[in-house]
């Protein structure tokens, strides 16, 4: 869906991790969409110096704006509201026709984490714009963890407490192929009961670049991909 909506166009693709704003200067944008961003005052004045910069509506938190809220505002901004409304509803009865089909992800407690960050185990919390793919299936992120990342898109537990992370499913998100194998070599997360009982799985490759995007381009990708994973790690 997402290679069929580009077209021809051949963007340019640059670290997410470090944005290098003069490069982004460079390309001479009209707008700067940063809705799924957690820009700083400084960052925004930077950016919004090369452009007319959208970011998320107030009160909402870091990486966490919901899709349809994002779709509805770049809707806005590019003047094509119509359309927007059109994506949302598509992917909502997407979403709807593969949760119905699903019953057994309803309720099931869901521990989103990767790998090992300042030597802490790290999680997504409810309002996470990736976790709210597995809320829309019905799938819940435990208060205790919730309460940890406070307000927050995340949160990070110690090794001592990695069996906070013992929920009916334990997904990861692995950027690389080192990530994964760091993971699969940790014993404490090995000795996990989620883990030992086959209850958990990765998300790499193409399936985690669609999480982290969680657009409504890249969603219905996840729903076809990695639902029927989730079934099986719940079985």
């Amino acid at each position: 869906m997402g290679d069929a909506a580009a077209g021809d166009a051949q963007p340019v693709v640059m670290p997410r991790e470090d944005v290098d704003f003069e490069q982004v200067a460079a390309l001479r944008p009209d707008l700067v969409m940063a809705v799924t961003a957690g820009l700083d005052q400084q960052q925004y004045d930077v950016l919004s110096r090369i452009a007319p910069t959208v970011v998320p509506p107030p009160g909402a938190v870091d990486f966490g704006v919901p899709w349809q809220e994002q779709t509805r505002i770049t809707g806005q901004a590019l003047g094509q509201p119509e359309r927007a409304e059109e994506l949302v509803a598509q992917v909502e009865a997407r979403f709807a026709e593969v949760k119905a089909a699903h019953p057994e992800l309803a309720g099931r407690t869901l521990a989103l984490s990767g790998p090992m960050y300042e030597g802490q185990y790290p999680f997504h919390a409810t309002d996470d714009t990736r976790t709210r793919f597995f809320g829309e299936l019905g799938m819940v992120v435990p208060q205790e963890l919730d309460a940890i990342a406070g307000d927050s898109f995340y949160g990070t537990v110690s090794r001592e407490q990695a069996g906070i992370l013992n929920t009916d499913v334990l997904v990861w998100q692995a950027g690389s192929a080192q990530e994964r194998a760091d993971i699969e070599a940790d014993p404490i997360l090995a000795a996990l009961p989620v883990v030992a009982q086959g209850h958990a799985l990765f998300v790499d490759g193409t399936a985690y670049d669609a999480l982290q995007f969680s657009s409504a381009l890249s969603l219905p990708y996840l729903l076809d991909e990695l639902v029927p994973k989730l079934a099986e790690a719940v079985s």
